[in-house]
């Protein structure tokens, strides 16, 4: 979304708008062919208590995480907080209604 820097000059750091409203699952970054999204940084505040979870694809890549009303998050890792399969899409899973509203940046790293 505009905003690139590197990390060690090796991987272009990119940066994703997160937006959920309501019971869901929703990409929020679409797959990459050969690659694993791997999140390096996330912020989020969420409007309603409600639980969620990260996923590659339809796996697991998070525990569930509760959060009571408006709740939130800020977490950071240079080596990764969590990232999906190759080739699959980062997706948020959201299990009452509520807005899940934040950014998070992330590599591309292929074959990881």
């Amino acid at each position: 979304m505009g905003h690139e820097a590197s990390i060690a000059g090796v991987y272009p750091v990119k940066q994703q708008l997160i937006s959920v409203v309501g019971i869901l699952t929703a990409d929020v970054v679409a797959a990459v062919v050969g690659k694993s999204i791997r999140v390096i940084s996330l912020t989020f505040t969420i409007s309603a208590a409600t639980n969620i979870r990260w996923l590659s694809a339809a796996n697991n890549i998070s525990g569930l995480m509760e959060f009571a009303d408006s709740g939130g998050l800020t977490n950071s890792e240079k080596t990764g907080l969590f990232w999906t399969n190759v080739g699959e899409a980062l997706r948020l899973d959201v299990d009452a209604a509520a807005t899940v509203a934040g950014v998070l940046t992330y590599i591309e790293v292929a074959g990881a």
